[in-house]
Formats: C-alpha cells, sequence, structure tokens
C-alpha cells in the first residue's frame, strides 16, 4: 500500500472519470476497451443444464478474483461448477480479444465450505491461460482501518441479469455507508450476476472490494485484505 495519496493518483492504472455520485441507475459500459473494463470478466458455467451468471476480474497474468460462490455451487455441497470460463472484457459475444480461461487451482479460506459468512466469499483462481498478458489486470488496495473505508466513494462493475442478460458490462456508484472487519455495505447498488465484479475507490481507482450481493437498498462488498492481497503477489 502506498502511503501518500500523492503516489496513488500519479500511478494509477487509469484516471478517476467519476465525481462522487450516489444512486442506483445501472450505467452500461458501451466500450469495454479501457482499463478497468476490459479486466471486467463475464464468468459462465453450467449449473446442470442451466447458466451461472457471474463475474469477476483479473489481478495477474494468470489470476482472477471472484466470490467463492461464483466457484462452488453453494446449493450442492460446494462442488466446483462444470464447464467454468472466464470471458475478459465481453461484449457482443465476443471477449477482449477474444481470449477466455478456465481455472486450473482455486484458493478459497478455510471456513468457506463450513460457514459461507460474508467475509470468507471470496476465490482466486489461477488459470489455465495468461490472458492478463493481453487484456492487463487491476490492482489491489487494503485500506486496514474501518474508518479509512466509510464513505468512499466507489464504483461497481459487472454483468448483471437486469439489466443486460449477463452479456453487457455495467457499473454502478454510490458511497461505503457500514464497515464490518470482512466487509461492507454501499449505496453502490448491485444485482445478479454482478457477484465476484470489482468494487474499485473512484479516487484512487485501485480496488477496494469484491461485490458479495446486495439488499434492496444496498450493495454488499468482501474487503480486499492483506491475505488476498499476499495470495495474489505469491502467485504472480
Amino acid at each position: 500500500n502506498y502511503s501518500a495519496k500523492e503516489n496513488i493518483i500519479e500511478n494509477l492504472p487509469y484516471k478517476p472519470k467519476y465525481s462522487f455520485l450516489s444512486d442506483d441507475v445501472y450505467h452500461y459500459v458501451s466500450n469495454v476497451s479501457p482499463l478497468p473494463h476490459r479486466a471486467v470478466c463475464r464468468i459462465k458455467a453450467d449449473v446442470y443444464g442451466s447458466e451461472l451468471r457471474a463475474s469477476g476480474f483479473l489481478v495477474g497474468p494468470k489470476i482472477l478474483l471472484t466470490s467463492a460462490h461464483c466457484v462452488m455451487n453453494e446449493n450442492d455441497n460446494d462442488n466446483f461448477f462444470a464447464d467454468w470460463v472466464a470471458y475478459p472484457g465481453y461484449k457482443g459475444g465476443n471477449s477482449y480479444k477474444n481470449v477466455s480461461s478456465g481455472w486450473s487451482k482455486i484458493i478459497y479460506p478455510s471456513n468457506w465450505k463450513s460457514s459461507h459468512s460474508v467475509e470468507d466469499d471470496w476465490c482466486l483462481c489461477i488459470l489455465n491461460e495468461d490472458i492478463g498478458n493481453d487484456v492487463d489486470w487491476l490492482t489491489c488496495y487494503t485500506y486496514n482501518s474501518n474508518s479509512d473505508l466509510l464513505l468512499r466513494s466507489v464504483q461497481s462493475i459487472g454483468y448483471p441479469s437486469n439489466p443486460g442478460g449477463a452479456v453487457l458490462q455495467y457499473y454502478t456508484t454510490g458511497a461505503i455507508s457500514k464497515v464490518e472487519n470482512g466487509y461492507f455495505r454501499s449505496s453502490s447498488i448491485v444485482s445478479e450476476g454482478m457477484s465476484g465484479g470489482p468494487v474499485i475507490d473512484i479516487y484512487t481507482g485501485f480496488v477496494i472490494g469484491i461485490i458479495k450481493g446486495y439488499t434492496s437498498t444496498e450493495g454488499v462488498g468482501v474487503r480486499i485484505t492483506p491475505t488476498i492481497k499476499n495470495l495474489i503477489a505469491e502467485n504472480f
């Protein structure tokens, strides 16, 4: 983590494009080629003849971060979803540079299968292909104190079922309204299909959370922790 905000801004993978907003409007991403959008993935898998609708994002050449429930079926003893594939920058039936990948290895909290707790709902996927070298990836950042996260302006990105049918990328914006040790709530509303997508600090451009789910009035995100950052570094 950088100690000075000036350093964060100077080294952004992209410059912040949005001022402080708080709404429940879904903004369609018509151009998925710039970062962060091309590094956000549509995830597809087979669920006994139905289709899994989920999101994720690249954090390294062969590393993708998503929700644990977007890789394992909570309703079927956490068995892995079949035919799981990630498509970065997906739009109009094609991914960015037509690349995609399944996973060869996954890393997730040891408590996930027994607890299914909010803070444990994350999964690091080591991919079969180094699609990050074609696409690029996003940088994760850890705010160690709850007060540092509170009221931060955020952008949540993913492939919602409604709108978009889980094949078009959208984002919403808002502010973090409540912070717990392993997760947070925000006014950046999300919906089915966006789970596993990034929650981005609008000021810094860094990923600070993973979309977990939602209530009728709030989006819920899992915090990027030092453990997650260390695992990314170890598998880079």
